[in-house]
């Protein structure tokens, strides 16, 4: 196995990448470079490799044709070309190669083509046919007003509309757990009764804060959404360790991760009256210890209005009531 093979096994596309630009690969490691373009987001170089003759005659005889057809189906997509996506996809799929199943997949749960499409000014709509009217009308309508109320915080150019795939129950086509969105593809596939802003925040919000962490990403996306979500906590004396929740956001009790990540987020935006040119340094470090040591002042500030919303919030029982003390090294005495 040469140094390229290994990199794409190991799913290190952006060395690969690196490799092309110092002009250092080899005729035989292009089938990698194609992969690696597509992977890292290079979509237009991408297809101006697709597109040189000299490439394309080495990948004729290197690459699987089905591979080729299933990225540029996804490339397609996300720039919006639906039928040209569709086409692709069917053509990975009808060459029985070794993506000839993920296209399957992808055309599973993107429907491209699809008829059944409702089309907005920036967002697309696909219902599971079990959803009646009366469900679509009134999701639309929240889906939109969410859109826009983010917007307005965010104001951003999408390379493509948002396509939304909305489900009575609470799994995709292929048995996928909803919600979830795919920043990349700028797709949501969610449950009809779920948040509105959540999953939309998480692709407008990243297209201008470089999210440092899961805490910060989840927090945003809880601070954006529309509902006043039914945290059932109380703290009792316990204060939640910062560096904790920034680090290892995944393996805490989800209600204490999602209430004190919301809450914190809220706070930095109370803090800096919305500005964003002061709002996205601290929402972009990754680590609190970092962000502590980078900007006291602002910490401290921020740190104050969080431990006053959390006692307001939990004084007056906001949402609910559940004595519930957690896991110990996730807080620390007050």
């Amino acid at each position: 196995m040469n140094k390229v093979s290994e990199y794409y096994k190991n799913k290190d596309y952006a060395k690969i990448v690196n490799l092309f630009t110092m002009r250092a690969l080899e005729d035989y490691d292009y089938k990698y470079l194609i992969y690696a373009m597509f992977e890292t987001g290079n979509f237009e170089t991408f297809i101006k490799l697709l597109k040189n003759p000299h490439i394309n005659d080495i990948l004729n005889n290197t690459v699987d044709v089905s591979r080729v057809q299933g990225y540029k189906g996804l490339y397609y997509y996300c720039r919006g070309n639906y039928i040209a996506a569709d086409s692709c996809l069917k053509a990975a799929i009808n060459s029985k190669g070794e993506y000839s199943r993920k296209a399957e997949e992808w055309l599973t749960l993107l429907k491209p083509n699809s008829p059944s499409i409702l089309i907005e000014n920036k967002l697309n709509f696909w219902f599971s046919p079990d959803l009646n009217i009366e469900e679509r009308k009134s999701f639309v309508e929240k889906y939109k007003a969410a859109y826009d109320r983010i917007i307005n915080i965010f104001p951003v150019e999408l390379e493509k509309k948002i396509d939304v795939y909305v489900f009575a129950g609470w799994k995709d086509d292929l048995g996928n757990h909803l919600s979830y969105a795919n920043e990349k593809m700028l797709t949501i596939h969610v449950n009809k009764d779920d948040d509105a802003g959540h999953e939309l925040a998480h692709i407008i919000c990243k297209k201008i804060i470089k999210i440092g962490s899961r805490f910060i990403d989840e927090g945003l996306a809880e601070y954006m959404d529309d509902l006043v979500r039914g945290y059932r906590i109380t703290i009792n004396g316990i204060k939640p360790d910062m560096a904790t929740l920034y680090s290892s956001f995944a393996s805490i009790d989800q209600e204490y991760a999602y209430f004190f990540s919301r809450i914190f987020v809220s706070s930095v935006f109370e803090c800096f009256e919305g500005d964003l040119m002061k709002i996205c340094p601290v929402l972009e470090i990754s680590d609190f210890n970092e962000l502590n040591n980078k900007m006291p002042q602002e910490t401290e500030a921020i740190m104050k209005i969080f431990d006053k919303n959390v006692n307001r919030l939990l004084s007056n029982n906001r949402f609910g009531e559940l004595v519930y003390v957690g896991r110990a090294d996730c807080y620390k005495k007050m």
